[in-house]
Order: structure tokens, then C-alpha cells, then sequence
């Protein structure tokens, strides 16, 4: 996975940190102390430090431990890269997501080797 700009590899979230992101759009990810892709995203009109600083105030994902960029100044190149890291990743909170997947919930039917404590009434 290459992008036409440069890949800062993986940062911790603080505030120094923040400080020194370019100011140039691009293309984002936040990543997980597990080193899981949370979520991927395109800067749009701001560029990567507005956007970030804008993920850092509002906390959507909890606790922030990681962030990715890359700059990359031609917007179809930066869709076509986030769509790609989508893809790769698959970020839960770009698939609509926000603990767990849908394949990974299984409810149990009730009756089928459920036990109460307590007799219905």
C-alpha cells in the first residue's frame, strides 16, 4: 500500500505529536493500543492536522492511543487510498460498527441449553 505522498507511520496521540502534522490533506487512520484500524478517513477541505486535532477533542472511538497519516494532495488519489485501507482493515467504525460485528454477536435461542435460576411464573 503506497501512497503518491509520504506515510508517517505510527504515532502515539498526544498533543506534541499533534503539533507537528503537516498541514496538508490527506488521508487519516486511528489505531488501537492493539494495533487495530478503528477508523479511516479522508481530510476533505481541512487538511491532516485541523482533522486530527478535531478527532482529538471530540474522542468518538474512547481513548485514543495511535494515528497514521498520508499526505496526499490529489483528492482522487486520497479517496483511492482510503478505500483501499478500508478495504485492507476493514475499520469497524467505517463498516457502521461501533463494538462489535455483526457475525461475532451470536444470541443463544431461547431454550436451547439456556438455564434459569428462577422457574417462570
Amino acid at each position: 500500500m503506497k501512497a503518491s505522498g509520504s506515510d508517517s507511520g505510527l504515532i502515539e496521540f498526544i498533543v506534541e505529536n499533534l503539533e507537528k502534522v503537516p498541514e496538508e490533506p490527506g488521508v487519516y487512520m486511528i489505531v488501537a493500543s492493539s494495533q487495530k484500524v478503528l477508523f479511516v478517513e479522508q481530510t476533505g477541505d481541512k487538511n491532516l492536522r485541523e482533522s486530527l486535532w478535531e478527532v482529538q477533542e471530540e474522542q468518538p472511538f474512547g481513548a485514543l492511543e495511535y494515528f497514521r497519516y498520508f499526505v496526499e494532495t490529489d483528492k482522487a488519489a486520497a479517496e483511492a487510498l482510503k478505500t483501499r485501507l478500508i478495504q485492507e482493515h476493514k475499520p469497524p467504525h467505517n463498516l457502521g460498527y461501533t463494538r462489535f460485528r455483526n457475525e461475532e454477536v451470536k444470541v443463544p435461542r431461547q431454550g436451547h441449553g439456556i438455564r434459569h435460576a428462577a422457574p417462570n411464573p
